[in-house]
């Protein structure tokens, strides 16, 4: 295994993005999935050209493997589809002219479906196996290791992204399961205004911050355990889309046992809490389960509604928090959009990326269209606050993209080399030591945030950037 596997997380990206240079792709060289644009192309059309795609690929998997990749009754339902994709599918529900009107799509990335994850190995062989094949109306050009896929069209000659995530089904229903279908969802009311679904579960990250406790942080390593020199508030629940026990709410915390008393610890009155690792921990996907975590009490039929968007959310706390709980959760919400280590929405485009996410902030911080406000002991301060994040963090974007990140030179200055070992050089003990703490905060790894000793070993060679500005590294031999 290399030392990447321990580090890598997820990552949500705008759809219409995969292309031959994506991580792990198989398939032709110079591809790249185009966008689906509504003013050029009849939205029935395509809805019918992709499902004759989609009804193809299923045959040409039963013509492999014996069996459907989406049982014909579900492909037909459209309940197989996530995201915008299950809005821009349903015709009948959703009419053209409010899909572009009021959901405001006028341009269509991806198509997310989901398959039930025990074929993921098969779909995988699969996908392999027609590379370059023409499937109905359809050519397959290739692949990626999320498994997103690139099909050209015969009419219209258009390059689709179809993605196949992999979840949780229902053995019954043969269908995906509440959280499966909740943890990849678009809903309507926050698409009428103008909120991604994505912000829908990064408000639900932001959500386990009303439950916050201090505590003294204990973590346990491979040498022995580390307890935080000062106590901290954190919040004691969280929300993951997907791990690998699937995602779910889960505890962070569990009493530290004192080895000593047998007894859980205490500091100055305050507890002791051992931070649990990820895989150590249970995942709850029950979504009834999760609403009594967050607020408190059982979940009515009007809260299942609202629990599923971000607009709706909004009401909820409202109806659950006080105004500070309330302000605990905003200030999470807007670190997860501008804080360290924040995921830009659009690649490469600061801009874009500052005013998709202010249509989640401002429905938040000032309501508009998307209802009342969240109920703030100052809003307007906290917009203000939201601003100047989106700022700096456009403002590094485009330094780092320059080359002039600062530097910090007595820092610089400081990082002296001292014996350091190569990382081949570790013994065993140790290097499982490292991994324990860059995985210490549930896989967000930061390297930003760590100091590092760097040794060039002397050789006859230089780097820097060349006249396009891309960087460039030399020996003497080349």
């Amino acid at each position: 295994m290399q030392l990447r596997d321990f580090l890598t997380r997820k990552v949500i990206s705008e759809g219409g993005n995969v292309s031959s240079k994506s991580p792990g792709w198989q398939g032709a060289p110079d591809q790249e999935a185009e966008e689906i644009d509504l003013k050029i192309h009849d939205r029935d059309f395509m809805v019918s050209q992709l499902r004759t795609l989609l009804s193809a690929q299923n045959e040409s998997f039963k013509a492999a493997y014996g069996k459907y990749i989406w049982d014909p009754k579900l492909l037909a339902s459209g309940k197989m589809f996530s995201g915008s994709s299950l809005q821009f599918f349903d015709v009948k529900g959703v009419n053209t002219q409010d899909f572009v009107n009021k959901l405001k799509k006028t341009k269509v990335g991806d198509i997310d479906t989901q398959i039930d994850q025990v074929m993921g190995d098969e779909v995988t062989a699969w996908l392999k196996s027609i590379i370059g094949k023409k499937i109905g109306n359809g050519t397959f050009l290739g692949f990626n290791s999320s498994l997103s896929s690139i099909w050209l069209l015969d009419d219209p000659q258009v390059r689709i992204q179809v993605d196949y995530e992999l979840g949780p089904y229902d053995a019954k229903t043969k269908s995906p399961t509440e959280w499966f279908a909740y943890s990849h969802s678009s809903h309507y009311d926050d698409m009428a205004a103008g909120i991604k679904g994505v912000f829908h579960k990064y408000i639900n990250r932001a959500l386990t911050h009303a439950q916050a406790s201090e505590k003294y942080v204990a973590r346990v390593l491979k040498k022995g355990v580390k307890i935080s020199d000062a106590p901290v508030t954190d919040s004691d629940y969280s929300f993951a889309v997907s791990s690998s026990q699937g995602g779910g709410m889960s505890i962070k915390y569990k009493p530290y046992v004192d080895p000593a008393t047998g007894q859980p610890m205490e500091k100055d009155g305050i507890p002791v809490m051992q931070l649990l690792e990820p895989k150590d921990r249970d995942y709850i996907q029950n979504l009834d389960q999760q609403f009594q975590m967050t607020y408190g009490r059982k979940r009515g039929a009007a809260d299942k509604n609202l629990q599923g968007s971000f607009v709706g959310t909004i009401q909820l706390m409202n109806k659950s928090f006080t105004p500070e709980q309330n302000e605990s959760v905003a200030r999470a919400f807007l670190d997860i959009l501008f804080g360290p280590g924040a995921q830009m929405i659009t690649k490469d485009d600061p801009a874009r990326d500052r005013d998709i996410k202010f249509a989640a902030v401002d429905a938040m911080l000032l309501g508009g269209e998307s209802g009342k406000p969240l109920n703030l002991p100052n809003g307007q301060g906290l917009r203000q606050n939201a601003v100047k994040m989106a700022t700096d963090y456009a403002d590094a974007f485009r330094a780092k993209a320059a080359g002039k990140a600062p530097v910090n030179e007595a820092e610089v200055k400081a990082q002296l080399r001292k014996g350091m070992p190569h990382l081949r050089d570790l013994k065993p003990v140790d290097f499982l030591d490292l991994i324990d703490e860059l995985r210490a905060e549930g896989g967000q790894f930061k390297l930003q945030n760590i100091p590092l000793n760097v040794k060039i070993d002397g050789f006859g060679g230089r780097f820097g950037k060349n006249s396009e500005g891309k960087p460039f590294m030399g020996t003497s031999r080349t």
